[in-house]
């Protein structure tokens, strides 16, 4: 069902007792067996939820249970051509680095008006960061060229020999890091109460 530009996904169960303009039912988790009469009922559900137009996918030609028992000049059938996606997209990858991945008391570690702090505050979801590292150390770059963030020490040794395997990194959210959560012995080396850590996805590809 549209809604706005999305649509509603729903079970067959779930749509029970529901109409929508436009209904398009997937093909799989159906039993092979075409003389089930629940089954065989459920699938009339779903079909006779559609007002308008009803679209029905089946992923292998004959193995459908049910879809051979339609017939009439009001079914058109086709088979879509699929085209294989290019090797570029095939290789692409994406990781969500985690908070143990980050070196999160890199702000805290500096002044309370330090610039740092409103760079963080100033990033988005959906805002590009680029990387630099120096074979040890990996950063995280704003678009104004302020390193925001930093890798820990075992992400950085897993990051840095594929810098040039990277295409893109994102920021997902923002992540408030207070001064309590750390351990004494890096507690004592912080300079603010609380600061903010970006949690970002990395789109890489594969060798």
């Amino acid at each position: 069902r549209s809604i706005g530009s999305g649509v509603l996904l729903s079970t067959l169960h779930g749509a029970k007792g529901l109409e929508f303009p436009h209904v398009l039912i997937v093909d799989g988790g159906w039993g092979r067996n075409p003389a089930d009469e629940d089954e065989r009922r459920l699938c009339y559900v779903g079909m006779t939820r559609a007002r308008e137009t009803l679209t029905l996918l089946e992923l292998a030609a004959g193995n459908h249970p049910h879809l051979p028992l339609l017939n009439g000049d009001w079914l058109l059938r086709a088979e879509p051509a699929v085209e294989p996606s290019p090797p570029e997209i095939l290789a692409r990858r994406y990781t969500r680095l985690t908070p143990a991945d980050l070196d999160l008391g890199y702000a805290g570690r500096q002044a309370p008006d330090a610039p740092i702090h409103r760079q963080l505050t100033a990033l988005n979801s959906g805002d590009a960061l680029t990387p630099r590292n120096d074979g040890e150390q990996f950063a995280l770059i704003d678009s104004e060229g302020a390193q925001v963030a930093r890798l820990s020490k075992r992400a950085a040794s897993v990051w840095c020999p594929r810098v040039e395997l990277i295409e893109a990194i994102r920021v997902e959210a923002l992540m408030r890091r207070e001064r309590a959560q750390d351990t004494e012995a890096f507690a004592a080396r912080g300079r603010c109460e609380h600061w903010e850590v970006p949690l970002v996805e990395i789109r890489w590809r594969s060798r």
